[in-house]
């Protein structure tokens, strides 16, 4: 569990870095506030990014337990 969420967390800290509209958010924050301010917002903003990664994670983690423990019924149905 510590694994996957390390894993989360990185995955979270690496899909905060493409430039979009929480970027420019953080910019114009930045710009018409103060460091303090845009620093602040940037860190938000990488936290709730790396929180929706491990929601993904783990959501993608019980789909593949349960295809897993029910492989020979999916199998089955998918052959008839």
């Amino acid at each position: 569990m510590l694994y996957d969420l390390l894993k989360a967390f990185l995955i979270g800290i690496c899909a905060s870095a493409p430039i979009g509209p929480v970027v420019i958010y953080v910019l114009q924050i930045t710009l018409t506030r103060n460091l303090r301010a845009g620093f602040a917002t940037g860190i938000g903003s990488a936290i709730i990014d790396t929180l929706y990664a491990a929601v993904a994670l783990f959501a993608v983690s019980l789909v593949q337990n349960i295809i897993i423990t029910h492989q020979g019924w999916i199998m089955l149905s998918a052959g008839c």
